[in-house]
């Protein structure tokens, strides 16, 4: 599944690049892709210039999974891009505190 875009990336883009490359994963791979399990509970704006600390902070609440879609699963996250990891250290606790039984993060580029 997609890390969740934030709303002010899809108003600028147009499109959500974390759902499309874990559109294409899933597909390649015959695995479902499910862009609705994670929800971004809040807008952490953009994490580029803050300190490891401050995105770890921010990140920490701003998402929130869906127990009935990923209880019992085995869980592969995908996101553009992953430099310190507390966007994808915050989905996976998302996901586990709801019921997944394990996530791996993929990424495009670090």
């Amino acid at each position: 599944m997609p890390v969740p875009a934030r709303r002010a990336s899809l108003r600028r883009r147009g499109y959500d690049q974390a759902a499309g490359l874990a559109a294409g994963f899933a597909s390649a791979r015959r695995l479902r892709c499910d862009a609705r399990a994670l929800v971004r509970r809040r807008e952490s704006g953009p994490q580029a210039g803050r300190t490891v600390r401050r995105r770890l902070l921010q990140a920490a609440a701003a998402f929130r999974a869906r127990p009935a879609r990923v209880w019992g699963l085995r869980i592969v996250l995908v996101d553009d891009v992953l430099s310190t990891g507390a966007t994808a250290d915050a989905c996976s606790r998302a996901l586990l505190l709801a019921g997944a039984t394990s996530v791996s993060v993929v990424t495009l580029a670090t």
